[in-house]
């Protein structure tokens, strides 16, 4: 489970990143196709519009940290999708790393170390719970 000072950093970094979620996107998914072509094939459709739903993703989780233990359905729902999508559990770390890379890299001048560690405890305990029910929705 996540720090409660962990979450509250990354819902108040959040609140100066949200305007930057095309150009966190963007980014991200050129981080993420450069370090790991064989994740391409995952991505079908519009680049906008993945850029747009990481940013929904994201903003999504945020909204919900100081109730993470009650997001049971979501992350259920999260992980049904990406299950249709071919994600395996292991993908979800280098997902986090360079999501949290990327960040950090939009935000560089107003970024601070503690702000890249909580995002990444923060993220990870998502990403676990996700990946997770991946594993489950794979075993069935």
């Amino acid at each position: 489970m996540a720090k409660p000072e962990h979450i509250q950093i990354v819902k108040d970094t959040w609140a100066d990143l949200i305007g930057h979620g095309p150009e966190i996107g963007r980014e991200f998914y050129e981080r993420l196709f450069q370090k790991h072509p064989e994740y391409k094939k995952l991505f079908k459709g519009d680049e906008k519009e993945q850029h747009r739903k990481l940013a929904f993703a994201i903003t999504l989780i945020v909204t919900k940290l100081n109730k993470l233990d009650q997001i049971g359905e979501e992350v259920r729902s999260l992980a049904a999708r990406h299950v249709k999508y071919g994600v395996k559990p292991e993908y979800f770390q280098p997902f986090i790393k360079i999501l949290v890379e990327t960040i950090a890299h939009v935000r560089a001048d107003r970024w601070k170390p503690e702000y890249s560690t909580a995002w990444y405890e923060v993220m990870k305990t998502v990403g676990d719970a996700i990946a997770a029910n991946i594993a489950t929705f794979k075993a069935k």
